[in-house]
């Protein structure tokens, strides 16, 4: 096995493991910062997951334009650990920035999904790629069947 798998993967599986915690306490977030009913919340807490489909749309549309697959992982990568950081440091006073800085966290790491699976067919040989691509879907199956 390549190094660049093993490392593109691990990757792959941090990402996963902090987006849970993201994903797990979004509403319990909101909800303690908003004066706002469970419906409402929910309907609220819609907003980042779609507009990270169109954020996953157009990453998918960068990488097959300019093929640029690892500075575009970096990049949202980088754009998503900036946005939760100041979620944690600024978000918790302010409903609205929290809703701002969680849609653009959300929309970068989902849209680095897509440029990840795109990078695995370039690492391992063709006789490789059914089963590596299911252990690396292994390690983050549960945050690719997630949803709002």
């Amino acid at each position: 096995m390549r190094p660049a798998f093993l490392l593109i993967t691990f990757g792959f599986f941090g990402r996963v493991i902090g987006s849970y915690g993201v994903q797990i306490w979004m509403p319990t977030i909101v909800k303690g910062i908003s004066n706002f009913d469970d419906k409402t919340v929910g309907f609220i807490l819609a907003i980042p997951w779609i507009v990270a489909t169109g954020g996953t749309v157009l990453a998918g549309w960068i990488n097959d334009r300019w093929n640029c697959k690892k500075g575009l992982i970096i990049t949202l990568e980088v754009i998503a650990g900036i946005s939760y950081f100041c979620l944690f440091y600024f978000g918790s006073n302010d409903v609205w920035l929290s809703i701002l800085l969680l849609t653009i966290g959300i929309t970068g790491v989902a849209s680095a999904s897509s440029v990840y699976y795109s990078c695995l067919p370039a690492l391992i040989t063709k006789d490789m790629v059914g089963g590596l691509t299911g252990i690396f879907a292994a390690v983050g199956i549960s945050e690719d069947s997630s949803g709002p």
